[in-house]
């Protein structure tokens, strides 16, 4: 979905090292454009050209100064890396050009990576567990994979779980998209 922005900053950071190592350029930064998904003054938020992707969650502003349909709406604003912003970072964590098509790019990860129980630091003993549920549809409204979280925090603020007293809480109802959770966890203080 993304192999285009893939292949351009693989065809471009090419280009910068040959610049330095066979020309001599004294190149002392880059800058990929753009991080997120934003405003451009031109065409609005139409052009989706970030390394991440941002779900403007579209609706209507009867304020705005035209597009009162296209303006994005208050609440939460879903995020995901793209996988060029997971391009980049191999880059930039490996030292070294990788192929967007060799074995050693894999994309990002997929949300599979969640699955499993994690501990709370804040309450020793406890911990929380993750399940997916079916991939949702592409195209769908929330843009990942539902799921949900549970866990435990201990009886007394400050203390730890003892298997006996603990307060159990969830499921909470969670998205799932990539690397990126999206969940309330409010209810649970």
């Amino acid at each position: 979905a993304d192999n285009e922005r893939v292949l351009y900053y693989a065809n471009y950071t090419s280009e910068l090292r040959k610049a330095v190592v066979e020309d001599k350029v004294d190149v002392r930064g880059y800058f990929a454009w753009s991080l997120m998904d934003n405003f451009e003054w031109a065409d609005g938020y139409r052009p989706r050209f970030g390394t991440t992707y941002v779900d403007f969650a579209l609706g209507s502003d009867w304020q705005a100064p035209h597009s009162k349909n296209l303006q994005p709406t208050a609440g939460k604003q879903w995020r995901r890396r793209r996988d060029s912003s997971c391009w980049l970072e191999a880059l930039w964590r490996g030292g070294a050009l990788l192929s967007p098509s060799g074995p050693d790019f894999r994309g990002c990860v997929n949300s599979s990576v969640f699955v499993r129980s994690f501990a709370n630091d804040a309450h020793p003993g406890c911990s929380a567990q993750i399940s997916l549920g079916p991939a949702a549809k592409r195209g769908s409204a929330a843009g990942g994979q539902a799921g949900s979280i549970s866990g435990a925090r201990a009886a007394r603020p400050g203390g730890a779980c003892d298997g006996i007293s603990d307060v159990t809480w969830g499921p909470l109802p969670a998205t799932f998209s990539g690397g990126s959770v999206l969940a309330d966890f409010s209810e649970i203080g």
